[in-house]
């Protein structure tokens, strides 16, 4: 009786063992299959950056994309030659106003200026001295107005600080020719002085506006395709206005003498109201309200 009873007790012992087991295994392989199933942070972070890195992948692919395709647009865009900018209306009247421009600019005679200076000087009356101190004072100025022309082109703009040059040169070389005719016929030998002080006042002026802005309307006027040809067009209209001017000087002083710059002044005149009828301004826009005005500007708008 007490082996039975003995073997009665650890048989109650290992059934409640085994059933306690058996009852948690099932739940912990449930509670562990649920914990595994069920997502955590960190797999949530690494699904996110996943995405992320795939968002910047494409929008890298789609930004190269679009600059291959616009590269390849500008390589499939013709060129405009010198005379196609002839031969399309919007570019003919563009390339117009610059070729007034830098027309403006060699007539108003600073070709001749420039280079005699001192027998300008000297064709006046005043001493070879004083016409060589002269000369180097018009150079030095140039400089010192050169700085202060950079400064108003921004504040001021393209369009008063040319219009203004030209009309301050066309009334300075008439202030010269006046000068010249007062003491040429000795009615106020006096006045000899006051042609350098007008070739001064004319150095300022053309130095401030007219010396620089043509050069930059091509490259504000014209697109991609047709700048280069534009600007090309107008360095070589430049040189060549320079090159007439400065070998027909000499002969127009035998002439005309004290009246020589007569020419000059009514010319600079004439188109400095042209451009003042055509010319656009352009400070502080973008090359896109730019273009915009002036093709408004082209259809009557």
């Amino acid at each position: 009786m007490a082996t039975s009873g003995t073997q009665l007790r650890f048989f109650l012992v290992v059934h409640a063992a085994t059933g306690k087991s058996a009852l948690a295994g099932p739940k912990c392989t449930r509670h562990c299959k649920i914990n595994s199933n069920t997502p955590t942070s960190s797999s949530y972070e690494q699904r996110g950056q996943r995405s992320s890195d795939d968002n910047e992948s494409s929008h890298e692919n789609e930004s190269s994309h679009e600059n291959e395709v616009q590269h390849a647009e500008k390589l499939s865009q013709k060129r405009v030659s010198i005379l196609g900018l002839f031969r399309e209306p919007f570019l003919r009247r563009n390339i117009t106003v610059c070729l007034l421009a830098i027309s403006a600019q060699r007539l108003t005679g600073f070709p001749a200026i420039f280079v005699y200076s001192t027998e300008i000087f000297r064709m006046c009356g005043l001493a070879k001295e004083i016409s060589s101190y002269g000369s180097v004072a018009l150079a030095g100025l140039q400089v010192l107005v050169a700085i202060l022309g950079s400064l108003l082109l921004d504040k001021v703009g393209r369009r008063p600080v040319l219009l203004t040059g030209l009309f301050g040169c066309a009334l300075c070389t008439l202030a010269m020719v006046t000068f010249a005719a007062l003491s040429g016929f000795n009615i106020c030998t006096e006045c000899r002085y006051g042609n350098l002080v007008a070739l001064m006042f004319f150095m300022i002026f053309f130095v401030i506006g007219p010396a620089s802005v043509p050069y930059l309307l091509p490259a504000e006027m014209f697109g991609l395709t047709s700048r280069q040809s534009a600007s090309a067009l107008v360095l070589v209209v430049s040189l060549a206005l320079s090159t007439i001017i400065t070998a027909v000087f000499p002969i127009m002083q035998v002439y005309l003498m004290e009246w020589t710059f007569t020419i000059f002044s009514a010319i600079t005149l004439v188109l400095a109201l042209f451009l003042s009828v055509t010319l656009t301004e352009t400070k502080g826009e973008s090359f896109l309200e730019i273009q915009k005005k002036l093709e408004d500007n082209f259809l009557g708008n």
